[in-house]
């Protein structure tokens, strides 16, 4: 199958992990511990549901990851880091050349602002390297030594720049040499963009019907920072793109998955401040939300979590709607997912009530 695979979420769920234009595999995390993608895919079959005839085909399995290292993949791009790699929000490269540094190895992704400075930068000063990262962006293609013995390398990935500052050669090839173009899904069985206005998930059953947890996808979305279209069309708009994946299995997927059930009906947190929520006739989709699939022992279930409108957050596997709760918020928004922005419903559920707008 050729070109950008979309989740479209009135068509079968796609339950396995797994397809890349790569031939590795990232790592999962359990409950007790840590197991490589490759022991989680001899547990899931290698399924994916072919956009054109909703049928699920097998697909080879990929191959076990380096040690140690993770998948991280950003709309329709993925590559491999060091497992203890941090998270950020790139906005861009600093002003000055001195502050052109991270203090510990960092995966960026795009987003964020940098805040107004009245820094005067005098003359050209060299940057101080002090740990390795990855920028999701980039100026142009090619290579820039820097102070130190560290290198900057730009590559062109598809249509995405991939940036990687280190000052050990091998580290940097190996991470740049990992990045390919995702097709269909990512390594978590992630699509590198999601449909908006397909309303609800498949009604495969439910989730009270999946069986025994296998595992969670967790796939986040959002239709903000760099668009799809250089001429900024209505998929823009229609298309949020991947902004970052990750997989949940054993123990802890098995807790997500009855603490999504046990939420309760309806739709919340919700909000009608028309001075922050607009009209209530008014599309309320919002800019972000996450697909979860589910893949259980007797079938798989995508869940719509939607949680950055006013009228319609919550979850919907296609059988039910829930509410949103300070639960499953704890177990999904952490590490790749840790929102950097105000996010009302969430603010609700693990900060508290927000103070009315004046």
């Amino acid at each position: 199958m050729k070109g950008i695979g979309a989740v479209l979420l009135g068509g079968i769920a796609i339950g396995a992990v797994i397809v890349s234009v790569n031939t590795l595999t990232g790592r999962a995390d359990t409950a007790d511990g840590v197991v490589s993608r490759a022991e989680a895919d001899q547990v899931v079959a290698g399924l994916l549901a072919d956009e054109q005839t909703g049928v699920a085909s097998p697909r080879v399995e990929a191959a076990a990851a380096k040690p140690g290292w993770r998948w991280d993949t950003y709309t329709d791009v993925q590559l491999q880091v060091p497992d203890d790699w941090a998270q950020r929000l790139w906005a861009g490269p600093p002003d000055c050349t001195e502050d052109d540094w991270v203090p510990e190895p960092t995966v960026f992704r795009p987003g964020g602002a940098r805040p107004a400075s009245l820094k005067v930068c005098l003359k050209p000063k060299p940057a101080r390297q002090v740990a390795p990262s990855v920028v999701f962006g980039g100026e142009r293609p090619g290579v820039v030594p820097l102070a130190g013995g560290w290198v900057r390398e730009t590559r062109k990935v598809g249509k995405l720049l991939v940036t990687v500052t280190a000052g050990d050669a091998v580290l940097r090839r190996q991470i740049l040499d990992s990045a390919g173009v995702v097709d269909t899904v990512d390594s978590y069985g992630c699509a590198p963009r999601a449909d908006r206005q397909v309303g609800r998930p498949p009604a495969n059953g439910g989730l009270k019907s999946v069986g025994d947890i296998v595992g969670v996808s967790i796939c986040r979305y959002s239709i903000q920072g760099m668009p799809i279209s250089p001429t900024g069309s209505a998929d823009d708009l229609r298309f949020a793109r991947l902004q970052a994946g990750s997989r949940l299995t054993g123990g802890v997927a098995d807790h997500l998955v009855r603490d999504l059930i046990a939420a309760p009906p309806g739709a919340g947190p919700t909000f009608s401040d028309p001075r922050t929520c607009g009209p209530a006739t008014g599309p309320d989709r919002g800019t972000e939300f996450l697909i979860l699939r589910v893949q259980g022992s007797a079938h798989a279930q995508d869940v719509l979590y939607r949680y950055d409108g006013c009228r319609t957050n919550g979850t919907d596997d296609g059988s039910a709607l829930r509410q949103l709760t300070a639960d499953t918020a704890r177990q999904i928004f952490l590490g790749v997912h840790q929102l950097r922005q105000y996010v009302p419903a969430l603010d609700k559920l693990l900060i508290g009530t927000p103070p009315p707008v004046r």
